[in-house]
């Protein structure tokens, strides 16, 4: 378990997978906040997508948004690991969403 700076606990799960090849992943808002429903955010998510995807380390095979969560089928073209890759589209927005 982890325990966040306002003491919210979570689990952070463990995956054993290669970051090669297609990977199906997927994750949710924070709280389950339907956050996508706002047009504007997503579609700024949807641009800051287009824009990492341009960065060449991986392929962007689908995606989906949905209002409380997002569904990426990714072919990695590269050895970084998919937390990596995630950490660079997820953290950057939120960042941006927050202020």
């Amino acid at each position: 378990m982890t325990t966040t700076p306002d003491g919210l606990n979570y689990r952070r799960l463990q995956r054993d997978a290669p970051d090669r090849g297609i990977r199906f992943l997927t994750w949710s808002c924070r709280h389950s906040l339907a956050l996508f429903s706002n047009d504007a955010i997503r579609t700024a998510f949807v641009d800051h997508l287009m824009k990492e995807r341009s960065r060449a380390e991986f392929r962007l095979h689908e995606f989906v948004v949905i209002s409380t969560h997002v569904h990426l089928l990714i072919g990695f073209t590269t050895t970084i690991p998919a937390r990596h890759v995630l950490t660079r589209i997820k953290g950057p927005f939120a960042r941006r969403v927050i202020r």
